[in-house]
């Protein structure tokens, strides 16, 4: 993987993992609940392992833009890893209805993103990505390469924002249908 393409995943994970470190710092009980929501976990270890999580995440968050450093990128790979095995499990035994606690575009009460599999999907290939930009030997950018990573990195979240955007908009339509049905 070349440098520029490193760095690109390094500001893409490092706004994913601020985003929801953002998201679990803002409401940690809510983050709780998520966490205990999944089901995969004994209840006296909920709040050990949402600190834990939450200090993970705060710690690749301050690392991850450190070229030097490539342990924030694994740290990452595995987190990102961990959450998509959480959600794999759930979604097999047939639970759809958990909210994903990735704080999306709508990461508010009535318009939580529901696990699926396109958030465990994304959750692999960012963790593969991840693990690939270690591969890069670190060295100073080219006045050019700074504006490539920057322009590339806005374009990827806005791509990776829009897709969530369409992800939410359709469970909230399936969800919708779902219920005036029932009714």
């Amino acid at each position: 993987m070349t440098l520029v393409v490193s760095y690109i995943v390094r500001c893409v994970l490092f706004w994913i993992f601020a985003r929801a470190l953002w998201h679990k710092l803002k409401n940690f009980s809510l983050f709780r609940a998520e966490l205990e929501n999944y089901q995969l976990i004994t209840f006296r270890l909920i709040t050990p392992i949402a600190i834990s999580l939450t200090m993970l995440e705060f710690l690749c968050v301050i690392t991850l833009l450190n070229p030097q450093w490539q342990l924030p990128l694994l740290l990452g790979a595995i987190l990102l890893s961990i959450y998509a095995l959480a959600m794999t499990l759930n979604l097999v035994k047939g639970r759809y209805m958990i909210d994903c606690g990735c704080s999306g575009p709508l990461s508010s009460r009535s318009h939580n993103t529901r696990i699926s599999w396109w958030l465990v999907t994304r959750n692999l290939l960012l963790a593969a990505l991840a693990i690939t930009a270690t591969s890069a030997t670190p060295r100073p950018l080219e006045n050019f390469e700074y504006f490539l990573v920057i322009a590339t990195t806005l374009c990827s979240l806005l791509i990776l924002a829009s897709l969530e955007q369409a992800l939410n908009n359709a469970q909230r339509q399936h969800y919708a249908l779902l219920s005036s049905k029932a009714g």
